[in-house]
């Protein structure tokens, strides 16, 4: 039978006061568990008030205990039953530590695409930037020739090639910048839950 440890007293009438009061503890069945006994029963400065230094044993079930002298009882309490006990902490750390190696190949994989499309975008942008510079400079010698024309009323010879991109073909800006917001907003979203991860579990990605 498990056996706990409960706090024991009793207000008895003031007349029982330095009587040789004492205890037993039952089980719910109502048998004997402790018998009759008066160790470490003391008397509190309020007359009649006793009680059981340290504690008394009792079922971990619950029962009761009598109070009075060897033969005569005099009151009864209710024990109640012991609480669960708690369970011992788990240990989990090497399931963190290989959920961590998992997602470092994981997120690193993410990333290094998330930085790829940034890469990528950065260069299309470069490249929209030089396409539209070379029409823009194709269109003012275009106007150029035509003013020169006008002012010495001829041909005024012939003009380069025109560039093969032209502004329709380009990739709008707008769009390119749209998609790198987006682009470092996913990978910033990344690098938090990262953080996050780390925060919680105390395992290094």
């Amino acid at each position: 039978m498990n056996m706990q440890i409960v706090p024991a007293s009793a207000q008895l009438a003031p007349r029982r006061s330095r009587q040789a009061v004492g205890y037993r503890v039952l089980d719910l069945n109502r048998k004997p568990v402790v018998g009759f006994t008066r160790d470490r029963v003391g008397e509190s400065t309020i007359p009649g008030n006793f009680f059981v230094a340290g504690g008394v044993q009792a079922p971990d079930a619950g029962g009761y205990i009598v109070w009075g002298l060897d033969g005569d009882d005099f009151a009864e309490a209710t024990i109640d039953p012991a609480p669960p006990p708690v369970p011992a902490p788990i240990d989990n750390s090497a399931q963190l530590a290989a959920l961590g190696t998992s997602l470092q190949s994981t997120i690193a994989q993410q990333l290094g695409g998330v930085q790829s499309g940034i890469d990528r975008v950065a260069d299309a942008q470069a490249g929209t930037g030089l396409a539209l510079q070379k029409v823009a400079e194709y269109e003012q010698a275009r106007l150029l020739a035509g003013e020169l024309r006008t002012l010495l009323g001829g041909s005024v010879g012939i003009l380069p090639p025109a560039p093969q991109t032209t502004v329709q073909e380009i990739r709008g800006a707008d769009d390119l910048a749209r998609e790198r917001r987006e682009l470092a907003a996913k990978r910033d979203k990344l690098l938090a839950a990262v953080a996050r991860f780390q925060q919680q579990t105390g395992v290094t990605l």
